[in-house]
């Protein structure tokens, strides 16, 4: 990563070169640099969202052969300068449970956490029932905490 970075970074290219001591290129030097940048990010779409009159958010889960399931976490809201952001949060392992209640939880904290359930209004999953259902979907779950918050399904069609 390092180096493919230096590709377009002169000081980064130089210090690969002449540093004798630390190049700063280990694995858990990168995953720190790589947790920094992100709270700093993460920081920074806290202040955008504390900010907005509200915001929604799109949902994804995916698993892969291992049974390895991934929540993916996107907000999208309209900045002070009148842009539509759109900002990716985080991957939840959702491995031990895929419930509606866990994930509905999970969705609740993580807002929480950006102290702004409040101004939720949108909620946005594709058509799997434990995310759409009407009653104890994901969707009927969070809209119990947030009750301005209206579902939009995101159906896939495949070609």
């Amino acid at each position: 990563m390092a180096y493919f970075l230096a590709e377009f970074d002169e000081k980064m290219q130089t210090h690969l070169i002449s540093a004798t001591v630390f190049k700063g290129l280990s694995p858990d030097i990168q995953n720190d640099l790589n947790d920094s940048v992100g709270s700093v990010i993460l920081a920074q779409i806290k202040t955008e969202l504390q900010k907005c009159m509200y915001f929604s958010v799109l949902l994804d889960e995916t698993s892969d052969v291992s049974s390895y399931s991934q929540l993916s976490t996107v907000i999208r809201y309209v900045n002070s300068n009148g842009a539509v952001c759109e900002s990716f949060i985080r991957f939840s392992d959702v491995s031990k449970d895929r419930s509606a209640a866990a994930i509905s939880d999970l969705v609740v904290k993580e807002l929480q956490e950006f102290y702004c359930l409040n101004k939720l209004i949108a909620q946005t999953y594709d058509g799997a029932a434990v995310m759409s259902g009407e009653l104890n979907g994901v969707q009927a779950k969070v809209k119990r905490t947030c009750a301005r918050c209206n579902f939009y399904s995101l159906l896939c069609t495949q070609a």
